[in-house]
């Protein structure tokens, strides 16, 4: 039997203690887009905003960069070891990493906080998942900021858990969970309600609606569509393999449909919270369109001045790009 000596313990294990590290000094970077280096690893760059969309992460693979929207001004570019997520905080002073750990237990992974106004980023040992931890090992981690408060994110990883995760050291906390269901989807809606879309045991596709600050669920309907985005109200669902219509429901009930001439991306509603904006696919290019609530009924618009916003039901006007030039349909 070989004797070991403590000071080596406390050596191995300080490797695997969480730390806090000096950024270094992000004047110099491009403010290049797509300025990537040789030591990242490409692949199809991740987009995420804070509330006010004043700050933009981008991450493609291990590399990661953070914008200034206003200046259009690049704030930092770092590469990590292995694969990242970046989630900014309400304030965008705060980014969330989640990296995965790639030691020979697939289920570990490490997280990072990185503080734009300290010019510093603490960083975890490796974490393991457990059923008291979010699973951060691979791409079923999804979080967002919270809406009130800063350093804050709800969590998900395809359980039906939603996990609190705050502070300077990134605490993590499950403040729902509902039995038998695997979350894929969920947005917020304000004042801390959110909705989830996701199967059952019985690969049944369903709609929740849960408010986290009172920790409570509502079964909403199954659905027959694989995406969703809500409203004040109500809520839009539609495929997204090669669905082109929008149907719009309040309490389980269909109350329209808007039928877009391509295959539908994404939904996504302006700050003001009349307009809803949808990004489509036709004929391999890219669309735009507004969708403008009247009472009664729905129209669609197009987005830029040069066309101008004649609403009407039978009205289904859009505008695309092409060659850095816009032009109507």
């Amino acid at each position: 039997m070989e004797k070991i000596n403590l000071a080596d313990l406390k050596l191995f294990s300080s490797i695997n203690d969480p730390l806090v590290s000096q950024l270094t000094d992000s004047t110099t970077f491009s403010m290049q887009f797509n300025d990537i280096s040789e030591n990242a690893r490409l692949g199809r760059p991740e987009i995420r905003f804070n509330k006010d969309r004043t700050v933009l992460t981008s991450t493609q693979e291990n590399q990661l960069q953070i914008w200034n929207t206003e200046t259009h001004k690049k704030i930092l570019q770092k590469n990590f070891p292995k694969s990242i997520r970046a989630f900014p905080d309400k304030t965008g002073n705060n980014i969330m990493i989640v990296e995965d750990n790639g030691q020979q237990s697939y289920s570990e992974y490490r997280m990072h906080l990185i503080s734009l106004k300290e010019n510093t980023m603490y960083s975890s040992g490796p974490i393991l998942n457990t059923d008291s931890t979010l699973d951060g090992s691979s791409n079923k981690c999804n979080c967002q900021s919270d809406e009130t408060i800063e350093k804050t994110w709800s969590c998900t990883d395809r359980s039906g858990t939603i996990w609190k995760v705050s502070g300077n050291n990134l605490a993590q906390k499950a403040i729902l969970k509902i039995p038998d269901f695997s979350i894929f989807n969920w947005e917020y809606s304000g004042d801390g309600i959110v909705w989830l879309s996701g199967k059952n045991k019985n690969e049944e596709r369903l709609l929740w609606k849960a408010d986290l600050l009172k920790g409570t669920s509502t079964f909403i309907q199954k659905l027959t569509t694989d995406r969703f985005h809500p409203e004040e109200k109500g809520y839009w669902t539609w495929n997204s393999q090669d669905d082109s219509t929008a149907s719009y429901w309040e309490d389980g009930k269909l109350i329209s449909a808007v039928k877009l001439s391509g295959k539908i991306i994404k939904m996504e509603t302006y700050p003001s919270g009349k307009d809803l904006f949808v990004q489509f696919e036709k004929n391999s290019y890219q669309y735009w369109q507004i969708i403008k609530a009247h009472k009664d009924s729905f129209c669609t618009s197009y987005r830029m001045d040069k066309c101008p916003a004649l609403c009407s039901k039978r009205q289904n006007n859009t505008f695309r790009r092409k060659e850095s030039a816009f032009y109507c349909e």
